[in-house]
């Protein structure tokens, strides 16, 4: 997760199931890339690369579009290669969503630590910040960004619900770190939610063992 060095996977790996939302089947193939290609999905013949700039939607999931292509819910398939030191990756998908396996990234990131990691010759690419940034929105949220010696993520999250309240982690980005404390995370949702959801064609391939 702190390499100085790009890394990539060191033989293809695939996963199969549902989406959350969509409840359609899809098979994704991840496969070692050169180094500074970055994680790129390969959609109906089309590059869609992971980034901020691919971005089309981010309601109940984030979607990233190139052209006719669309990518549904890469955020557990994303968190697990960043976290497991995978820069460089092409993502074969053939349906509309990565599926949700366990609801999380454990499953993800076993599956990368199983095939192991190849260190490659480019240096890593870090983002350091010269400036304070932040994103607000009216609800209330916040996203700030700082400049550090080293990385630390702070959230907060607020529900006015007895069994969630008032809840913060601290998280340094280490391996074993995530592993077993971020990578087991579902995807929740309130019960009072569930019906709005299912009426929007959301949530479709969501069951007691892939979400919360």
């Amino acid at each position: 997760m702190n390499s100085p060095h790009q890394g990539t996977l060191k033989e293809r790996v695939s996963f199969s199931g549902a989406g959350i939302h969509t409840g359609q089947s899809a098979t994704v193939t991840v496969c070692p890339a050169e180094e500074n290609s970055g994680r790129r999905f390969l959609s109906g013949g089309q590059i869609v690369p992971a980034t901020i700039d691919s971005v089309v939607n981010c309601d109940r999931c984030t979607v990233l579009g190139s052209g006719d292509a669309r990518v549904h819910t890469p955020e557990h398939l994303l968190a697990a290669l960043v976290a497991c030191g995978v820069d460089n990756a092409l993502i074969e998908i053939d349906g509309p969503e990565v599926p949700i396996l366990d609801g999380a990234s454990l499953e993800f990131c076993r599956s990368f630590q199983q095939v192991g990691v190849e260190a490659q010759t480019a240096p890593a690419r870090v983002l350091k910040p010269k400036r304070p940034h932040s994103v607000t929105r009216e609800n209330g949220s916040l996203v700030l960004l700082t400049p550090a010696n080293s990385a630390l993520y702070e959230y907060s999250l607020y529900y006015d619900h007895p069994m969630i309240g008032y809840q913060h982690v601290e998280f340094r980005p280490d391996l074993n770190d995530f592993l077993n404390e971020i990578a087991p995370a579902r995807t929740f949702a309130l019960w009072e939610e569930v019906k709005p959801l299912l009426e929007r064609g959301l949530a479709q391939g969501g069951h007691a063992d892939n979400c919360l």
